[in-house]
């Protein structure tokens, strides 16, 4: 039976998140993204030119990934082990429109202890501006728009954290030395699409290499405004997040 599980730490965010500091101007808004799929692979190349999304321009080269590097929306776990588990990924930045810097973890999730088996950090820095096109519908309106801002950043620095008995290798995700190597140096373009869900919520978009155009990731995403930190549903101002579980096994 297939399951996933996913997290709630840091209550504003509903079954998905990560972090990074933003602009006080861009709407605090919390959603849930989609899926979409690609190839595994790694890298990217400088273009020229440069905007850094639809709406905020940003000095600099356009900086196009060329592979769709290979997290749990592009390759799916795949195997069979004993123990059942949930696999994703979660990330903390600091960042606005025109800067990314902070790290993703990739963590296996043991079902029963709920206890983390795996957990392995890269480095996640921008690295240019991101491919034009990055769109989303309004889902209140049907109307198109551009994204709020798109940048791509590149994955680096792999450190352990954490590795039970040889969990990260011998697991579905397949954590081995191979896997984070295709990681190493990969790039992906990342944009925020606010108000493209329900109830006014945002989404996290990808440019997807596979099939040349942008997309809702999964995951989703959660804002942290002046107006609802001073609530006290959030803090700081200025959290943004994502994480996204599928189902996995590891031995």
């Amino acid at each position: 039976m297939i399951r996933t599980r996913l997290s709630y730490r840091f209550g504003v965010v509903p079954l998905c998140f990560g972090l990074l500091t933003v602009p006080a101007a861009v709407p605090g808004l919390v959603g849930c993204g989609g899926s979409s799929g690609g190839s595994t692979g790694m890298g990217g190349t400088t273009g020229t030119g440069g905007m850094g999304g639809g709406a905020v321009a940003c000095q600099g080269a356009v900086v196009t990934p060329t592979k769709d590097c290979p997290t749990t929306d592009v390759v799916a776990p795949s195997g069979t082990f004993t123990k059942e588990a949930a696999c994703g990924e979660e990330g903390e930045a600091t960042a606005n429109a025109c800067t990314y810097d902070g790290y993703e973890d990739l963590i296996i999730l043991d079902n029963t202890s709920f206890e983390t088996v795996c957990q392995i950090r890269f480095t996640v820095k921008r690295v240019g501006n991101a491919p034009a096109g990055c769109r989303y519908t309004n889902f209140d309106t049907g109307a198109q728009a551009d994204c709020g801002w798109t940048q791509t950043v590149e994955y680096t620095n792999p450190v352990t954290m954490l590795d039970v008995n040889g969990a990260c290798a011998a697991s579905s995700f397949g954590l081995n030395s191979a896997k984070l190597q295709q990681l190493t140096g990969c790039r992906v373009a990342i944009g925020y699409a606010p108000e493209c869900g329900d109830h006014d919520k945002a989404c996290r978009m990808k440019y997807y290499v596979s099939s040349g155009k942008w997309d809702v990731a999964p995951g989703g995403l959660s804002y942290c405004t002046p107006e609802n930190a001073t609530a006290g549903n959030c803090s700081p101002t200025g959290r943004f997040g994502y994480n996204p579980r599928v189902s996995c096994d590891y031995q």
